[in-house]
C-alpha cells in the first residue's frame, strides 16, 4: 500500500501501545514503531516519558538507564526537534544521577544538555535550556558558588518568565528564597516564597506548594514559632502521602523530628529519623542517608552513645564528601573530626581540614578559625 500506509500503520500502533493502563516497558516497543514511521523526534520523547515516570517512582538507576537506552537506540540527528528529545534524555540521566551521588556524572550529563541545545530558538529548546540553568543554579548553590548559583537562577528565571511558565518560575523563586536565607535576608526570603506559594495555588500544584510550605515552616521555626512550624508540616506529611511522595514524606519527618528534639522529645525524634533513614536507603537516596545519619549521631552523641554516634558520622562524611554539599561537608566534617581526635589524630587532620575549607568558602570565618583552632593544637 505504500510508505504512507506503512508510516500511519506504526503511528497507530505506537498510539494503542502507551494507553493509560498498559506496562512501561510498551513505551520502549511504542518508541520503535514511532521511528520506523520517520518520527525519531517522537521515539525519544516516548523514552523521556518512560523514564520520566521512573523518575516519580524514586526509581533512579532504572531512570537512567532507560534514558541512556533511549539515547543509544535513537542517535541524535540534526533536526531540531531530536536535539530537544536527546536534550531532554540527559536531563534524566542527570535527575537520576544526582540522589544516587554520582556528581560528576550529573554533570557531565548537564554539560551535554546545555551543549545540544546551544543555537536552539523554539519555545520549547528555550524553557528546557532554562530547566538545566535551574538545576545547574543548584549545583552550585550546594557547592557553596552562592554569587554564581544566584546569577545562574536569575538567567533561568528570565527563561521562564519570557516562555510564560508560571509554575517553573515560582520554582525557580524558592532556589533564590533559599539563597536570601543564607544571605540573612529572611524577610525577603519569606516574600519570594509567598509568591511561591501564591503561585502554585492558583496552578493546582500540591505537591510543589507542600515543598514551599517546608521551606517557610523552618523559617518559622528559626524565629521561634514551633507550633506554627509543626503545623506547616503536618499539612504536608497528609498531602505528601496522599500523593505516595514517599522522599519527600521522608524529608519531613526529618523537619519533625528536629522540631521534636528540641523540645526535648529525643525518643520521638529517634523513632521518625530511624523510619527515615529506612526509607531513605530503600529508595537510595544517598543525600537522604547522609543527612539522616547525622542527625541520629547528634542525638547520639547527647546521650553519650560515642561510637554509634562516630559511626554514623563516618557514613555521612563519606557520603557528603562524594556529593559536594558544601554546608553538609562542613558541619558532618566538624562533628566527625573532633570524635576522631581521641582516635586517629591523622584521619581526624584531614577530615577537619576539609571542614574548615567547607566554611571558608561558606564565608563562615568564625566557625573556620574554630575549626583552625583544633588543627593547631597538639
Amino acid at each position: 500500500e505504500g510508505e504512507e500506509a506503512a508510516r500511519a500503520w506504526h503511528l497507530r500502533v505506537a498510539e494503542h501501545v502507551v494507553q493509560p493502563g498498559r506496562p512501561l516497558s510498551d513505551f520502549g516497543f511504542a518508541a520503535r514503531h514511532r521511528n520506523a514511521a520517520g518520527d525519531r523526534a517522537g521515539a525519544l520523547e516516548l523514552y523521556d516519558r518512560w523514564a520520566l515516570d521512573l523518575r516519580y517512582r524514586h526509581a533512579y538507576a532504572a531512570c537512567v538507564q532507560i534514558a541512556q537506552e533511549g539515547l543509544l537506540a535513537f542517535p541524535t540527528g540534526h533536526a531540531e526537534a531530536e536535539r530537544v528529545g536527546a536534550a531532554k534524555l540527559w536531563t534524566r540521566i542527570y535527575d537520576g544521577l544526582v540522589p544516587l551521588g554520582n556528581v560528576s556524572g550529573a554533570d557531565q550529563a548537564l554539560d551535554t544538555v546545555i551543549l545540544i541545545l546551544e543555537g536552539l530558538t523554539s519555545p520549547e529548546a528555550r524553557l528546557i535550556y532554562s530547566s538545566a540553568l535551574l538545576r545547574r543554579g543548584r549545583r552550585l548553590a550546594a557547592s557553596g558558588q552562592v554569587t554564581e548559583a544566584e546569577g545562574i537562577l536569575e538567567k533561568s528565571l528570565e527563561g521562564f518568565m519570557q516562555a510564560g511558565n508560571n509554575r517553573d518560575r515560582a520554582i525557580v523563586l524558592g532556589e533564590i528564597a533559599r539563597l536570601r536565607v543564607q544571605a540573612g535576608d529572611v524577610a525577603g526570603a519569606l516574600n519570594l516564597h509567598e509568591e511561591s506559594i501564591a503561585t502554585f495555588e492558583q496552578l493546582g500544584d500540591v505537591r510543589e506548594r507542600a515543598v514551599t510550605l517546608g521551606d517557610i515552616a523552618r523559617l518559622r521555626a528559626q524565629a521561634g514559632d514551633v507550633a506554627g512550624a509543626l503545623k506547616l508540616h503536618e499539612e504536608r506529611i497528609a498531602i505528601f502521602e496522599q500523593l505516595g511522595d514517599v522522599r519527600e514524606r521522608a524529608v519531613t519527618l526529618g523537619d519533625i523530628a528536629r522540631l521534636r528534639a528540641q523540645a526535648g522529645d529525643i525518643a520521638g525524634a529517634l523513632n521518625l529519623l530511624v523510619e527515615m533513614l529506612e526509607i531513605c536507603r530503600t529508595l537510595g537516596d544517598l543525600e537522604g542517608i547522609g543527612y539522616t545519619q547525622f542527625a541520629l549521631a547528634q542525638l547520639n552523641l547527647g546521650e553519650g552513645k560515642t561510637e554509634e554516634a562516630q559511626s554514623r558520622l563516618a557514613e555521612a562524611w563519606e557520603i557528603v564528601v562524594q556529593i559536594g554539599h558544601v554546608d553538609a561537608i562542613a558541619a558532618a566534617g566538624s562533628a566527625y573530626g573532633r570524635l576522631l581526635l581521641n582516635t586517629d589524630r591523622e584521619q581526624a587532620r584531614s577530615v577537619l581540614q576539609g571542614s574548615r575549607d567547607a566554611y571558608q568558602l561558606l564565608g563562615w570565618t568564625a566557625k573556620a578559625r574554630e575549626i583552625e583552632g583544633l588543627l593547631q593544637e597538639k
